[in-house]
């Protein structure tokens, strides 16, 4: 894994390392979040499942996360560089560029209905 930076986001990375502890393998260079859209299998939105990564667009690159839950317009990520922390922020469905979950593991679980509680939507992950 390529990271040499605190000025380099870790989206990525902490998602490479969360799924190292199950022994699930990154994509080559895990640390551009835009390579986990082609990672593992696809997921439809109907099949969502806690876990899941998650894939995002935004400008100046990428942002990956897993899975929490949803609500009617937006995802709930468990992320890093996320306000250059670990946090749990709703990210607008909009901007999903991809659903994805380990090639060799079975989906366990189903999608999760979230109340936005006035949680603002996110705009800049990094």
């Amino acid at each position: 894994m390529i990271y040499n930076a605190d000025s380099v986001p870790w989206c990525g990375v902490f998602v490479a390392t969360c799924l190292a502890e199950d022994s699930i393998d990154a994509p080559p260079i895990a640390v551009r979040a835009t390579s986990w859209a082609t990672w593992g299998q696809l997921l439809r939105p109907e099949r969502l499942a806690p876990g899941a990564v998650l894939v995002f667009e935004r400008a100046g690159g990428g942002h990956v996360g897993f899975y929490v839950g949803e609500d009617l317009a937006a995802y709930h990520v468990l992320g890093g560089n996320q306000g250059d922390a670990v946090t749990i922020a709703r990210i607008a469905k909009s901007r999903c560029i991809a659903r994805r979950w380990p090639t060799d593991r079975s989906v366990i679980g189903r999608p999760v209905q979230m109340a936005a509680k006035g949680k603002p939507i996110s705009s800049a992950e990094a």
